[in-house]
């Protein structure tokens, strides 16, 4: 399996996004690639993004953007995701706002998708109480198919963190 970054994306305050080809002898896929800013020798960014990756990826729901892998190469950590074809809320924002049938609808798809956050269970069940802490209509991904995905969420914390107070 061999991964090629193709273009970048994205860019957000703490890092960016690429496209990338997933691909086998008989297997292909684009996958979205976020790698942290200028944080490679940043143990403690890395450990971040470690447990963006963790929390994300025990969301399996259709208003979540679907982690796939997380690892590190010779650049650094990287997150590995599901490539939504479309743009950013915050794109579509800046073309036109939004009709009240549409806006309710992306109101509804990321209340849903933040509930399933929220109804995470850890590994022992424990309920986790999970918070995006960041819900902006740049973590919001529109696909051209109508899709409504909710992503980012590295600045999620349980209800046990004790910063969640802050």
């Amino acid at each position: 399996m061999s991964l090629v970054v193709l273009a970048p994306v994205a860019r957000g305050g703490s890092g960016s996004v690429h496209l990338a080809l997933r691909r086998g002898d008989t297997f292909r896929r684009f996958l979205a690639l976020k790698r942290l800013r200028g944080a490679n020798d940043d143990e403690g960014a890395r450990e971040e993004l470690l447990k963006e990756a963790a929390y994300a990826a025990l969301i399996r729901h259709p208003n979540v953007v679907e982690v796939i892998d997380v690892g590190a190469d010779r650049e650094g950590a990287f997150l590995l995701m599901d490539f939504v074809h479309g743009v950013s809320l915050r794109e579509l924002l800046e073309v036109a706002p939004l009709s009240t049938q549409l806006g309710l609808r992306v109101a509804l798809a990321i209340a849903k998708g933040l509930c399933a956050a929220h109804e995470q269970r850890g590994a022992k069940g424990e309920p986790l109480g999970l918070m995006h802490r960041d819900v902006t209509p740049a973590n919001v991904m529109v696909g051209f198919d109508g899709s409504v995905q909710l992503t980012d969420f590295g600045l999620a914390r349980t209800h046990r963190d004790p910063r969640t107070q802050e």
